[in-house]
């Protein structure tokens, strides 16, 4: 058992504590034939002397033996403890296996000063302190006027305010005015990169590997870019109800389209052979057909999600105590996955057709640009998974904002950017001789 040795500005919570004790002891009409007491230790802010002081308290100050009791007490009502939440943290899980709760949420009590009535909100603080708030109210009178705040309050002095809303504000959240600029941004750049490609749609950079599908793209990485907006502002029925959905559509119609264009350099290849069996499947009916029908199972998960549990907003005031967070409740806790799954799975099948036709001897060969393309869309997502579990509030709403930004960018970048490049900085080598040279170098 280590001294107790607090620092002068905590000893006043340990004077209000045992004087608390005290009085309630004395007083027959609080807790008649009970009588309270208490063990004081200090942690010195180190989580193996507060673990230790634990076992001290359970098993006893001479043998610290889990789940054993070396000594004759009566039984452990609480626990007040550390002010550091890592400390808490670790002391808590020690509790919980005796079945001794820690909730310092649970009580949220309002006082009104009256001429009989003391209510004392006892902090047990040392160096560092806090696992547990007390509230102890002592009725010193006739009627001891104290009440529990609502869900949506929280006590603040002697009154009962409303707690605080928190979502991704456009009105003066700096978090939200800069993810709606980047995003402006870059639709505008992605829009300037589409009248490029209009304007040059009938040179060989531009017609390489189906120029329809190059259009589809961009449109689709345009309203990827728009639709971070349906994850801005306080959530509504209609932003939570298509923000996922929208997403995963939108994306999945942007790598069904990069599919197509590695599926097209594929079977183009193959055609090139004598007799060869891929010539027949050499058009537009293959690519148009895969966005399609890809695109479509997407939708079909979406209004599946829709009609069965439609995600809607909801006010989360179990996550924090001093604030209420305005969330989307998904509605089902398969679906979004399932269509993060199915996004995933065009994304792998892309990457690894793509990967197999890298060094295809083809004068308008994308597939290396779709490799690196599919390589950053992938591992935006897979970061994304374990981020998006381990935060909450209206940090997994930010969490997912970056993923949809990242991996658009990363497609934009990887297969447009270098294709602007020759379009406008080298017109020079936007020709067929000149393509077919530089893929024989």
């Amino acid at each position: 058992m280590y001294p107790l040795r607090p620092s002068r500005h905590y000893y006043k919570y340990i004077i209000a504590f045992i004087f608390a004790i005290d009085e309630i002891n004395k007083n027959p009409n609080i807790l008649p034939n009970v009588t309270l007491g208490y063990h004081i230790y200090d942690s010195c802010n180190d989580v193996n002397r507060a673990i230790e002081s634990v076992l001290n308290i359970l098993s006893g100050a001479a043998a610290k033996i889990p789940n054993y009791s070396c000594m004759e007490h009566h039984k452990l009502a609480g626990v007040i403890g550390d002010w550091s939440s890592e400390i808490s943290m670790r002391i808590a899980q020690v509790l919980n296996l005796y079945g001794i709760s820690q909730d310092k949420f649970r009580y949220q009590l309002m006082y009104s000063p009256t001429r009989n009535n003391v209510l004392l909100d006892l902090l047990i603080t040392n160096n560092m302190d806090m696992i547990t708030d007390v509230e102890l109210w002592h009725n010193l009178g006739d009627k001891g006027s104290c009440h529990q705040c609502s869900e949506d309050e929280w006590p603040e002095n002697n009154l009962c305010v409303p707690k605080p809303i928190e979502f991704l504000s456009y009105g003066n959240d700096p978090v939200a005015h800069t993810v709606s600029a980047i995003s402006v941004l870059l639709f505008v750049k992605t829009s300037a990169i589409f009248c490029v490609f209009i304007v040059f749609r009938e040179t060989p950079v531009v017609k390489a590997n189906n120029q329809n599908l190059s259009f589809i793209l961009l449109v689709s990485i345009m309203l990827s870019f728009l639709c971070v907006f349906l994850f801005l502002g306080r959530p509504g029925p209609i932003s939570c109800m298509f923000r996922q959905t929208s997403f995963g559509i939108i994306f999945s119609v942007a790598v069904s389209s990069i599919l197509a264009k590695t599926t097209m350099v594929y079977i183009a290849f193959k055609a090139i052979k004598p007799g060869s069996f891929w010539r027949k499947y050499i058009g537009v009916k293959i690519p148009n057909c895969l966005v399609v029908l890809c695109s479509f199972i997407q939708v079909l998960i979406s209004v599946v999600w829709l009609l069965t549990a439609c995600p809607f907003p909801e006010t989360n005031t179990d996550l924090y105590t001093d604030r209420i967070i305005i969330q989307c409740n998904e509605g089902s806790m398969l679906a979004f996955p399932i269509l993060l799954g199915y996004m995933g799975l065009l994304a792998a099948v892309s990457f690894l057709v793509a990967f197999l036709a890298r060094n295809l001897p083809d004068s308008y060969n994308e597939a290396k640009y779709i490799t690196f393309s599919m390589l950053v869309f992938c591992s935006v997502w897979i970061a994304f998974i374990p981020a998006y579990m381990s935060v909450t509030g209206k940090n997994t709403v930010l969490v997912e904002i970056f993923a949809i930004i990242a991996s658009s960018f990363g497609i934009l970048g990887c297969i447009f950017i270098p294709k602007c490049y020759i379009i406008l900085v080298r017109p020079d080598l936007n020709s067929r001789s000149k393509l077919a040279k530089q893929t024989k170098t």
